[in-house]
């Protein structure tokens, strides 16, 4: 009796083992797959707004000024049809196109500036380079006299040596011997003179070296400062151009004019004010609107956003997926205009109307599951420091 319980006892312990054993197998497993979800999977971070409109089933585009200005001449009329970057009304840019035209004069000085400058350090460097080249030339022709003058100071030696060794045997006449002696002097002159000659030239060519350098140095200071505004001039040009564009008003895309206010040539418009709506049959519009430090450097074209229509919940429903087509470049009070194309969805129960409010969430970005908790500790450390600091 004993050895049946004691084998049945072994046989639990066994089953409890392999069990406990499976449960250590899929406890690893499981956190193996949370460990590696939480550094390689993704989440998405998107930017919200609460102010999202359906515009209509034409896929509405608001056409706005982006400047104050007089209207010049307009194109515009009720139910026209237009293409993508046809010019709809044209904005008296006068002011602007005389910037630009002041900030191109100034560039074409300053090309020609450079070209005078560029010019100059070329002459500079042949002058100095002539002036090297002349100074070679009389430092081999002094070289020359000298080797000439030393050969002749070795001759009078020669004969001066020559008279010595006679005048013992007064065989030489003393005073000629003395005109030797002479001669020997102004030999030694002239050799001194052309050793000095040729140091003086010789000291010359390092001190020629020092001018140039000096002279083109002083002339690239100024060819660097030229580059410097040259460089600032055209990053103005670009900003000036670009200025100019905002008083040509464009239809960003293809469709019929299906509201327009009329403002006669010579009106003037506000920055933000309303010119017309275009309408593209082929697509819903959505218009949101964004804090500006939310939109600035964070939402842009082309980036995927999720519509969630309100009054349909979205866990019954669903959600709409859409496209930002148009961000505005400048914020009207702390606000920035975004639109976009809503993707069609033939499966969805969603019934949209005009003028329907919605929610618009943008996709600004991707982050680790791991990345996303370390910036939410960094941010609760921050906080924790700042209110304990105060």
């Amino acid at each position: 009796m004993a050895i049946a319980f004691e084998d049945s006892r072994r046989a639990l312990e066994q089953q409890l083992s392999t069990k406990l054993d499976i449960v250590h197998v899929i406890q690893v497993i499981f956190l193996s797959t949370l460990a590696l979800w939480a550094f390689t999977g993704k989440i998405d971070l998107y930017r919200t707004s609460q102010s999202g409109t359906l515009k209509n089933e034409a896929g509405a585009l608001i056409v706005q000024s982006e400047v104050w200005a007089t209207i010049k001449h307009s194109s515009l009329s009720l139910g026209q049809k237009v293409e993508k970057g046809q010019l709809l009304l044209q904005l008296d840019d006068t002011p602007a196109r005389l910037t630009l035209s002041k900030l191109t004069d100034e560039l074409t000085a300053n090309a020609q500036q450079k070209a005078i400058l560029n010019e100059q350090r070329q002459l500079t460097a042949q002058k100095y380079q002539l002036f090297q080249s002349s100074l070679e030339s009389e430092i081999r022709q002094i070289q020359a006299q000298l080797e000439q003058s030393d050969q002749v100071l070795a001759t009078q030696k020669k004969i001066l040596d020559g008279y010595k060794e006679l005048s013992k045997t007064s065989a030489v006449a003393k005073m000629d011997l003395l005109r030797q002696e002479l001669e020997v002097v102004r030999a030694q002159a002239t050799a001194k003179v052309n050793k000095i000659a040729l140091s003086n030239k010789r000291q010359q060519i390092p001190r020629n070296q020092r001018e140039q350098d000096l002279a083109i140095s002083q002339i690239d200071a100024q060819l660097s400062s030229l580059n410097d505004q040259q460089e600032q001039l055209n990053r103005a040009i670009t900003r000036a151009e670009l200025e100019v564009d905002k008083y040509a008003v464009v239809a960003a895309n293809s469709g019929e004019v299906v509201q327009l206010v009329a403002l006669p040539t010579g009106n003037r418009v506000d920055i933000g004010q309303k010119l017309a709506t275009l309408s593209n049959s082929s697509a819903w519009l959505i218009h949101s609107q964004f804090k500006a430090t939310d939109a600035i450097g964070h939402i842009k074209e082309g980036q995927s956003a999720r519509i969630l229509v309100d009054g349909f919940p979205w866990r019954q429903y669903g959600s709409l997926e859409a496209t930002v087509t148009h961000v505005a470049k400048e914020g009207i009070r702390n606000q920035v205009d975004v639109l976009l194309t809503l993707n069609p969805n033939p499966d969805s129960q969603i019934p949209l109307t005009f003028g329907q409010p919605v929610t618009v969430e943008i996709k600004t970005q991707e982050l680790s599951p791991m990345l996303l908790l370390l910036n939410a500790v960094d941010r609760a450390t921050r906080t924790h420091v700042g209110s304990n600091d105060s």
